[in-house]
């Protein structure tokens, strides 16, 4: 019944109704939360969809009253994108928090609902939310609301959000939907303690791009990237129609975000020069040269290495879904590494499905520190093949993870859905 409640609040508030002399929406309504993504020290982009046809805006400002706001222009959301809109705000303020609501022919849809964000520091202390795995099915997610609580100030998803096993682009639009819909206990979640209040910068694997170990072949590959666009706000891409890799910089930090999926070579072909997860269609400025060069040439301390897949080789060996069935590429990565003598890179990955495993290099493929993220809210997760991991790995248990850049150096920690830290390490400064 709680749930209903906060279902029709939410519908009600959405339509202009809770207060009073506001004008209700003539068509369209908001189906879910607004989401904001592709954060940076002075700018964002804003999602939101409408259930049909419906001039749209957002009123943004750094105070929760509105003084001084700002408007976008207005957009009129169309079938063609399924209803879906994203907006650009500009002209922000670093490390500030900003309150926005959405506007329907100009008309505030409720002083009440209302959602903000803090945009990137350029410069000092911060720390981010690491979530993947999400069950296909109506679950709680405790681990939203703790990470929240342990001050991140975004969060990164990086893959099988969820386990819906997609194929088609109606199955694909209603996944993205699906997973931040409040009608859903992990929806909900998500939507009121993640997508309200913090940036979230997304990127697929294997069942939210399509099926089972999926790849380059999957027929569905073109309306895979059509879905992913429509819902998600985020960062501009080099090659944005070959594939979702791209960077972004927060503070003394770069975080290279890879696309494992629409170029991976299938994981059965023998392993060779040939075979690859970065760029298996071989591609002009192909995944593999920006990583390369983008780790070269970075000016920052840390380069943080987003895979959706562990790049440990000893976790889940009899698996071809993972970096260890792709060595040779695997070790092509950490001799460039090596013989450019690169620093500071860490590896931020999921699907294993465990309770989270922290590593300090001697077991990662790169020979850089590793993080593998807990599951966020599976049923049950991995018990078995979970590979060797310096500083730890628990079985099975849901949680997140959490990593806190200071001056001191970077802390990498596999948190459970409690809050309760289960192997960590700090990296000091290179």
């Amino acid at each position: 019944m709680a749930r209903l409640t906060a279902l029709l609040a939410f519908l009600f508030l959405s339509c202009g109704g809770g207060d009073g002399g506001e004008s209700v929406a003539k068509a369209g309504t908001l189906t879910e939360y607004p989401i904001v993504g592709a954060a940076t020290p002075t700018g964002a982009k804003v999602h939101l969809r409408t259930d049909a046809v419906e001039d749209v805006a957002i009123e943004y400002a750094d105070n929760k009253n509105f003084r001084n706001s700002t408007t976008t222009s207005e957009v009129t959301t169309a079938a063609a994108n399924d209803y879906t809109v994203v907006f650009s705000l500009s002209g922000l303020s670093a490390d500030t928090t900003y309150w926005y609501r959405v506007q329907y022919d100009g008309v505030v849809q409720s002083t009440a609902y209302v959602m903000k964000f803090t945009t990137l520091p350029s410069a000092g202390n911060f720390s981010f939310a690491v979530f993947a795995d999400v069950a296909p099915t109506d679950r709680a997610a405790a681990a939203y609301a703790n990470a929240k609580n342990d001050g991140a100030r975004f969060a990164l998803q990086i893959g099988d959000f969820d386990h819906g096993n997609p194929s088609t682009l109606a199955e694909m639009r209603a996944m993205h939907r699906r997973v931040r819909d409040v009608s859903t206990l992990h929806g909900a979640d998500f939507a009121q303690q993640i997508a309200s209040k913090m940036p979230v910068v997304h990127v697929w694997d294997d069942h939210d791009y399509g099926d089972n170990d999926e790849d380059k072949n999957f027929e569905g590959r073109d309306d895979a990237w059509q879905a992913f666009d429509e819902y998600w706000p985020g960062y501009d891409r080099p090659s944005a129609d070959e594939g979702l890799w791209h960077s972004f910089v927060v503070g003394d930090a770069e975080f290279f975000v890879l696309d494992l999926r629409s170029q991976r070579d299938p994981g059965t072909d023998t392993d060779n020069s040939s075979k690859s997860m970065l760029d298996g269609d071989e591609i002009v400025d192909d995944q593999k040269d920006w990583l390369k060069a983008g780790l070269r040439t970075s000016a920052k301390t840390w380069k943080f290495i987003v895979s959706s897949v562990t790049m440990n080789p000893t976790a889940r060996p009899a698996s071809t879904d993972h970096w260890g069935s792709y060595e040779t590429e695997l070790d092509e990565l950490a001799d460039f590494i090596a013989d450019n003598d690169i620093e500071g890179v860490v590896v931020l990955s999921g699907d294993l499905h465990t309770g989270g495993a922290v590593d300090d290099g001697t077991n990662s493929g790169l020979a850089t520190p590793e993080l593998c993220v807990p599951h966020t809210n599976l049923l049950a997760g991995n018990t078995a093949n979970l590979g060797t991991w310096s500083e730890g790995v628990t079985a099975g248990a849901r949680g997140y993870g959490l990593v806190e850049v200071t001056s001191s150096g970077v802390t990498i920690a596999a948190v459970g859905a409690n809050g309760v830290t289960r192997h960590s390490l700090l990296i000091g400064n290179p």
